[in-house]
């Protein structure tokens, strides 16, 4: 007991010194004194953590004022168009921490679904909100930190909707800030390459896979793409807009089963304060239209033909790329295997009746001499 009393004494803090004069506001009852000069260091950590709260609160608050606003113009414009909001239809939007809030719908024709999230600035969070701000000053590939909205829209999956290569993989970004790290960040854009066109506005770059995807939408009526680009009011809340059939991030695994392969339209908006979110609206209508567009309007034959061939491609380089990763990991290099596979062969023959190994070495002497005749031929 005297050791574990020893060890203590060695986190306890040192005594108080008392017999220097106490000058400083005492505060006394009965028999007790409290000093609070002695308490500074103290009294400055509880009122760091009580700054750190309040911080929290007012931050968390603001972003709940924020996501409620946009889920309130969002509601009343376009809800009617679809025929259910799930998990929760009761609760607008479900919180999946301070920062981020999501919502999930469907029911509506040539779409499956609708995934919504507002990824907000973590104002409740002041340490991770100052990385943050330092992370954007030292990449120039890092985006400002800022609101977003991303509205991933389901067209189709698993068979389900609007399945296969359709247009192939599209996209119209914003240059600023945007088009430099979206390559980065999304795989299915490196399928695009770079066109110009003299209807899009110069602050924004198309990306497609072909030539006739790129007109299938530039030139498509009734959309309100071009419109909404050349509108200050409304491109200033627009950062991209990106269909595919591919998957954002590269497949780890091989190239994805045809069950889970889904066709998207992905919208990426800033989100505006709450006097102008009306302002951003515009763009789901755009959306939406461009989904009906793809229900309604076939893609060209050579136009499939070709995108199907670069995919085969992909999915052929995929499996290649894993089935190394595999041999690397298990160690067993394609001699190996050849090895492994002819001593197996050997095994197995050892097991035959001595008429099946003299008909197989028979069979065998027949096919090393067809190919000595094939090879004096082609000389």
């Amino acid at each position: 007991m005297s050791g574990l009393a020893g060890i203590l004494t060695q986190f306890a803090p040192p005594p108080v010194n008392l017999t220097e004069p106490y000058t400083g506001i005492e505060y006394r009852w009965k028999n007790i004194a409290f000093r609070p000069a002695i308490f500074v260091r103290e009294g400055m950590v509880l009122g760091l953590v009580a700054l750190l709260l309040l911080a929290y609160y007012l931050g968390k608050s603001m972003n709940e004022r924020r996501a409620k606003s946009w889920w309130k113009v969002f509601h009343d414009l376009y809800s009617p168009q679809f025929k259910a909001m799930s998990p929760l239809p009761s609760q607008a939007l479900i919180s999946n921490g301070p920062a981020q809030f999501l919502h999930y719908l469907t029911g509506r024709r040539n779409l499956l679904s609708l995934h919504m999230v507002l990824n907000l600035v973590p104002r409740h969070n002041f340490i991770q909100l100052v990385q943050d701000l330092v992370m954007g000053l030292v990449d120039p590939v890092s985006q400002a930190i800022e609101d977003e909205v991303v509205l991933d829209f389901t067209l189709g999956e698993g068979g389900k909707g609007q399945t296969g290569e359709g247009p192939g993989v599209w996209a119209v970004v914003d240059k600023s800030g945007v088009l430099a790290g979206i390559r980065k960040k999304r795989w299915d854009v490196g399928f695009t390459k770079t066109f110009e066109s003299p209807v899009v506005p110069n602050t924004h770059m198309v990306l497609a896979e072909t030539l006739d995807s790129l007109e299938y939408f530039i030139n498509a009526n009734n959309t309100g793409l071009i419109e909404a680009l050349k509108n200050p009011q409304t491109a200033k809340w627009f950062k991209s807009l990106v269909i595919t059939d591919q998957p954002a991030r590269r497949p780890a695994k091989g190239p994805l089963a045809e069950a889970v392969k889904s066709r998207h339209l992905v919208l990426t908006l800033r989100l505006p304060t709450e006097r102008q979110m009306q302002e951003a609206t515009p763009w789901i209508q755009v959306a939406l239209n461009l989904i009906d567009l793809m229900g309604k309007v076939p893609v060209k034959p050579e136009t499939t033909r070709k995108l199907r061939k670069i995919r085969a491609d992909v999915d052929a380089e995929l499996t290649k790329e894993y089935q190394r990763e595999v041999a690397e990991e298990t160690g067993e290099t394609e001699e190996e295997k050849r090895l492994a596979k002819r001593r197996a062969e050997e095994k197995r023959r050892a097991l035959l009746s001595p008429e099946e190994q003299k008909r197989l070495e028979e069979k065998d002497r027949k096919k090393a001499l067809k190919k000595t005749q094939a090879r004096t031929t082609r000389r």
